[in-house]
């Protein structure tokens, strides 16, 4: 994956979960507890910088192309997910 991320000349790969604007549509929860749980959504989002990719697209408004992870085997197995951190530089503790 990264030989080929190389070759097409990518300079930057961004990885991760993108957290909603808003918490949305919450189903079979009484109003005081999605009133609470959207409080609480806004202020982790502060607090946390939970908009770090939304800030990131608007300063630099890279191109968007859909990437996939290809792996050999038809099989996905915990060594396919240890080689994956490995290439991208994330250690297990």
């Amino acid at each position: 994956m990264l030989e080929i991320l190389e070759k097409e000349q990518c300079r930057f790969v961004l990885i991760g979960p993108v957290p909603a604007k808003e918490l949305g549509k919450v189903i079979g929860l009484g109003q005081t507890i999605i009133l609470l749980a959207s409080w609480t959504f806004k202020a982790l989002k502060k607090i946390c910088r939970l908009d770090g990719h939304e800030i990131f697209w608007n300063k630099f408004q890279p191109e968007l192309r859909s990437s996939y992870l290809l792996f050999p085997k038809n099989r996905f197995r915990p060594s396919s997910i240890i080689a994956l951190l490995r290439a991208l530089n994330i250690t297990l503790q």
